[in-house]
């Protein structure tokens, strides 16, 4: 008999997965008999095939998205941001005019290599292993 390692996790999985449904038959259990998946998320429907990017929701996590998504055109983000970045700027030693958001790191060292004139002078950029492999790739 041809045997692999694959062939042994593809049998494991479908007698587990056989076993698991014949109990559940048998003893009148299902997987959310104890009302888990019915109480923390809303029904569903479809796959989610790319769970890396996009899986199902709480209830709860739902909820804190839409108070937090509600509450943003409050109007007091402006007096927050200017007082974060006063703040920032003492941390650091610099002027308050001197202090910008960048909405991703990426975009932050890309404006900041493109101000030095770094990628146009054919200059060496010295990395670590914190750096962003997409920030690198930029260059």
């Amino acid at each position: 008999m041809d045997s692999t390692r694959r062939r042994f996790v593809t049998g494991l999985a479908t007698m587990t997965s056989a076993s698991i449904l014949s109990c559940s038959n048998s003893l009148n259990f299902s997987i959310d008999s104890l009302g888990f998946k019915s109480k923390n998320y809303p029904a569903l429907s479809g796959a989610y095939l790319d769970n890396a990017a996009r899986h199902p929701m709480t209830i709860a996590a739902g909820t804190a998205v839409g108070d937090y998504v509600s509450g943003l055109n409050s109007g007091d983000e402006v007096d927050v941001s200017s007082s974060v970045r006063a703040q920032f700027a003492t941390l650091i030693n610099a002027n308050d005019s001197e202090i910008t958001y960048a909405p991703s790191t990426t975009l932050g060292e890309n404006l900041i290599t493109s101000a030095l004139g770094m990628p146009a002078s054919g200059g060496h950029i010295i990395t670590d292993a914190l750096s962003l492999y997409r920030f690198i790739l930029s260059l």
